[in-house]
């Protein structure tokens, strides 16, 4: 149920700092095919709300919630940023992961979920980063999704997203760097992959 990197343990260290209670309610934004917003929704009994902007991936997400009997605690749904709002004082937490550097209107994103937290909210943001002394309109930059996606890669600086915090007035509690963290277990989820006998037979090399 994971569409992007990551496995339950990893899940459950982004939202540890929520301290998270059954009380809680929390918004999953990006959430994929939603195995991040099942695991959270299990392992902390809290009402997870899984937003997708990619219809086909949010729709297969909510078919594996209901297959397992979580639609109503992980609930998956379509939500479009560039025209839908969020709900202002719903959430109590918001995470969004792999997700902020495909979305042009991040501001107006950023300021929405800002907007949709309940007093004294939390929200935690992972996202590539532009590297020192790389723009956001390096020409490598385009290749990185590949020619058959039809998203964009629009990344920010960590500066950027500093000054976009301080402009909504967040309290900066944590600022980490898990590139190495966040690359083992790229490479240990394409290794696992290529040693199951479904992987071998769908795994291939392909010429540039």
């Amino acid at each position: 149920g994971n569409s992007r990197p990551g496995n339950a343990e990893y899940i459950s260290y982004l939202v540890k700092p929520f301290a998270l209670n059954p009380s809680m309610s929390i918004l999953d934004f990006g959430c994929g095919l939603g195995g991040s917003t099942r695991t959270v929704a299990k392992d902390f009994d809290v009402y997870v709300a899984g937003y997708e902007p990619d219809r086909i991936l949010a729709e297969a997400g909510k078919a594996l919630s209901v297959k397992q009997g979580m639609d109503k605690k992980a609930a998956i749904s379509h939500f479009d940023p560039k025209t839908t709002g969020l709900k202002a004082g719903q959430f109590d937490c918001v995470f969004c992961a792999d997700k902020l550097h495909l979305i042009a209107g991040k501001q107006a994103l950023l300021t929405s979920m800002e907007a949709s937290l309940k007093t004294r909210g939390q929200i935690t943001i992972v996202d590539t980063v532009l590297g020192k002394g790389v723009k956001a309109d390096d020409a490598r930059l385009t290749q990185l999704l590949g020619p058959a996606s039809q998203e964009q890669a629009m990344f920010w600086s960590l500066t950027d997203y500093e000054k976009a915090f301080k402009d909504l007035k967040f309290d900066l509690r944590i600022n980490e760097d898990i590139t190495d963290r966040y690359r083992k277990l790229v490479t240990e989820a394409w290794d696992a992959f290529t040693k199951r006998p479904e992987g071998q037979a769908v795994s291939r090399a392909y010429p540039q």
